[in-house]
């Protein structure tokens, strides 16, 4: 029994997490996601790529990044993945499910790019140095004889071709011919020496879709046949003579089993398409599936990205370190040498970390840095960072940084930082990792540093992997004194 393609992408979809929405924002996560979408082919590629999000389970986050490693290393051989463009096709899919859905030329050759990826992915199949790939691409498909008969009946501006069928050839053979009859007579009338002096023009137009001569408006009576229409000045009218009349009904009739075979044609290519509806559907997964995983692999290469461990011991160890976002302003502006890479390691008997230093010091870079990697590699993906580079399992990830200041609530920056802290500390446990940029700051400091000792101590206490910058001297001596702070 085929599985309906709906049911398809909800088995094969990964299930992610839902990950705290200020958190990603400020991290600018959906920025990272955007440039890796750059790289993305196909357009439901694209969008699935900006969508990416950090995974429920090691296991497929593993898979993932090991896909990912295997497209890195055909891009190292210089292959490319032979994917092509094409639109988004899960509406169309399920436009024709219902049986008197007939779609459009264009629309059925928006199909064409989809099979031609898939069968230039098979040529992936059972080569060693992507044998998960492999194992995806050994489903697909490619439905060639569809492919076939589409690439025989519609060429690429939407016609359908002579080709499509015997009976469509006799019938435009049958017009080529009754229009050329009609005019070798409409060209004779148009020399007779009666006729000559109430031409406007001497050459056969078309009006209506019926052959006609041009015909000064003052003589329209001059010339015995049907009047099809008038110039936009009013000093031509276009006339179809009596003696060709039976011939352009003969050419009309023509045309109109045109259309009719015309139409047979898209309905039974249609039908085709229906009948393998399920199987298409999961070739269009695959493919963009794949699409995803080459996009990416692209953005890694182009940052020299790494492939990290995700590990079940809560440690968190970043070698080198770079904000993708940061990295590409630096480029554009030609300042690359102008990033320092962050280098941190905490977890084993370390909850937490109290980063130090003046302000426009990178202490806040440092965090949105830390906050990148964990998102990337949870979602799978390689991370700007050097080999040696490990990342906890995490549930989710909470950050507070920069100014929160609400006008449309009224909150000041302090009472605002306090009310986003408030609710970091009710959601955060074990598994999660928190960040917060200058903790305790815009109030009294004396109270700011009580404030901020306090809630350190109970993030600890809860189990949340903490990284807080700030330049208050009486957090500065708390992470000295404490257990399981490091400054």
């Amino acid at each position: 029994m085929k599985l309906e393609f709906s049911s398809v992408l909800t088995k094969l979809m990964p299930l992610v997490y839902p990950m705290d929405k200020h958190t990603l924002q400020i991290l600018e996560f959906n920025k990272i996601v955007e440039m890796a979408g750059t790289f993305a082919v196909t357009a439901p590629g694209r969008e699935k790529v900006i969508n990416t999000a950090p995974l429920r389970n090691p296991e497929e986050i593993a898979l993932k990044s090991s896909l990912i490693s295997e497209c890195r290393t055909l891009l190292s051989e210089g292959r490319l993945s032979g994917i092509e463009h094409f639109d988004e096709l899960t509406l169309l899919l399920q436009r024709i499910k219902p049986e008197d859905v007939v779609l459009d030329a264009f629309q059925l050759r928006s199909f064409l790019p989809l099979f031609d990826s898939a069968l230039n992915l098979k040529g992936f199949e059972n080569d060693p140095l992507c044998s998960g790939l492999s194992n995806i691409i050994s489903d697909i498909t490619t439905h060639p004889e569809i492919k076939k008969t589409i690439e025989r009946s519609i060429n690429n501006e939407g016609r359908v071709r002579d080709t499509a069928s015997k009976k469509l050839a006799v019938i435009r053979r049958g017009i080529s011919s009754g229009e050329n009859n009609i005019k070798v007579m409409l060209d004779g009338i148009l020399k007779e020496k009666e006729v000559t002096p109430h031409l406007q023009d001497f050459f056969v137009a078309e009006r209506n879709n019926r052959l006609v001569i041009p015909v000064k408006i003052d003589f329209k009576g001059s010339v015995p046949g049907v009047l099809h229409d008038i110039s936009n000045t009013g000093e031509t009218a276009y006339i179809e003579p009596y003696s060709i009349q039976h011939l352009g009904n003969e050419l009309e009739s023509l045309r109109a089993e045109e259309k009719l075979e015309e139409y047979r044609i898209l309905r039974a290519i249609t039908s085709l398409l229906r009948e393998e509806r399920s199987g298409i559907g999961d070739d269009y997964y695959k493919v963009v599936e794949i699409d995803v995983l080459w996009a990416i692999a692209r953005f890694s290469e182009q940052m020299k990205m790494s492939s990290p461990e995700i590990n079940s011991k809560g440690c968190l160890k970043i070698c080198n370190g770079r904000h993708p976002v940061l990295w590409k302003t630096l480029g554009r502006e030609k300042r690359e040498e102008e990033l320092v890479p962050l280098d941190i390691e905490m977890g084993s008997g370390n909850s937490s970390i109290v980063i130090t230093g003046s302000n426009a010091g990178g202490k806040t870079v440092a965090l949105k840095t830390i906050g990148a990697i964990n998102l990337m590699a949870l979602s799978g993906m390689h991370v700007p960072a050097g080999s040696g580079t490990t990342v906890p399992m995490l549930e989710n990830i909470f950050a507070d940084i920069g100014d929160e200041q609400s006008i449309e609530n009224n909150l000041s920056t302090f009472s605002a930082h306090i009310t986003r802290i408030s609710e970091i500390l009710r959601q955060s446990k074990k598994g999660s990792l928190v960040l917060i940029d200058e903790l305790g700051t815009g109030t009294d400091p004396d109270q700011g540093g009580a404030l901020s000792c306090a809630i350190l101590r109970r993030l600890q206490e809860k189990g949340a992997l903490t990284v807080v910058s700030t330049h208050l001297g009486t957090l500065k001596a708390f992470a000295h004194s404490e257990p399981g702070l490091i400054n």
